[in-house]
């Protein structure tokens, strides 16, 4: 269960850095 949700948090993290950059 905690390996699963670090994965989906390294996911989201991957996913929003690029989104914030993007807007900035």
């Amino acid at each position: 269960m905690m390996k699963e949700s670090r994965k989906i948090l390294f996911f989201s993290y991957s996913l929003i850095i690029p989104f914030i950059t993007f807007s900035v």
